[in-house]
């Protein structure tokens, strides 16, 4: 049920002491320390532009109030996330990847998004092995996703030293890569 005040503020009308237009109660901001209405003197639309105003004067003391604020309520959001990666590892780690795929622009064989499951499926592919070496995961699931840096389509998973020399060789050499494929039998 509404309070007096409140239905007292929605029928009364206010005179806004910059623009001086008579607008309704609800166009001006809420202040505690005016003991007549409990509204500032000044529309709501007054206030954001003298607002603005202010903030391109001094912006040396809006960079200090936004970090005040950050420090205030960062924390609390920081810990809210760092808490949910706690509780939901596999999740996290799938949001992680597809974030870095999609950044890189990797695609699968179809020319869509890399996802996850298309991750997944070249892990069942190369038998969790290292498409270049064959050595196992080191159980830390840091498999590379291999693509091609002109098209990017990925070729398939690699350790992260095959990954690193890969990316090297791409970088100096094309025919000394084109021979270090075909000696580990890869089509690149």
């Amino acid at each position: 049920m509404p309070t007096r005040q409140c239905i007292r503020l929605k029928q009364m009308s206010k005179t806004c002491s910059i623009c001086k237009i008579e607008k309704p109660a609800s166009e001006f901001y809420k202040d505690k320390r005016t003991k007549i209405d409990g509204l500032y003197g000044h529309c709501k639309r007054c206030h954001n532009k003298m607002s603005i105003k202010w903030q391109k004067k001094h912006p040396a003391l809006v960079r200090i109030i936004a970090a005040k604020e950050r420090v205030k309520n960062g924390s609390r959001r920081n810990k809210e996330i760092r808490d949910w990666y706690g509780t939901h590892p596999y999740e996290a780690q799938r949001r992680y990847r597809e974030t870095t795929w999609g950044n890189q622009k990797i695609v699968n064989s179809k020319g869509e998004r890399f996802r996850w499951h298309d991750y997944l499926q070249l892990l069942h592919k190369s038998a969790e092995r290292c498409e270049l070496c064959s050595t196992k995961n080191s159980g830390k699931n840091d498999w590379c996703v291999d693509h091609d840096h002109t098209n990017g389509k990925a070729r398939g998973l690699l350790c992260f030293k095959c990954n690193l020399g890969l990316g090297f060789l791409e970088r100096v050499d094309k025919g000394l890569l084109k021979r270090y494929a075909q000696m580990y039998g890869v089509e690149i």
